[in-house]
């Protein structure tokens, strides 16, 4: 992360551990998944500050996974959601169509890392 390096407000990296050759994703794929980091790093901006936000894309033996996290104010996940906030359920919900899984692990003052996994059909396997 570094700090408001232009004046424009703070920056993120994002890091893409793997190369996604010969893959054959429809576009409601990608559109989910852009929508996933976004609410991500909104929220981490949003309720913890905004704080060390990372973003770590891989994917192999066809699985990507996707982890957003940050070193922000955290919260209790087990928590029932009392604030009229949904995010993180239409996260999760929009990770469960693709057939993925959804994970967030996170504990006040400690930050959060959200984790989506989403099995990848190969080019010569997809039907798209």
């Amino acid at each position: 992360m570094v700090d408001d390096v232009d004046g424009l407000g703070p920056t993120f990296f994002v890091f893409v551990l793997r190369p996604f050759h010969g893959l054959n994703l429809p576009c409601q794929f990608f559109r989910s998944e852009f929508r996933l980091l976004q609410e991500s790093l909104a929220n981490g901006f949003r309720h913890g500050g905004g704080h060390n936000q990372r973003i770590a894309v891989s994917g192999c033996t066809g699985q990507l996974q996707i982890e957003v996290a940050d070193d922000g104010s955290g919260f209790d996940p087990g928590m029932p959601n009392t604030g009229g906030h949904f995010g993180m359920d239409g996260m999760r919900e929009r990770v469960q169509l693709l057939g993925g899984n959804f994970e967030v692990k996170s504990a006040p003052n400690q930050g959060t890392l959200i984790r989506a996994s989403l099995l990848l059909l190969e080019a010569e396997e997809a039907h798209v």
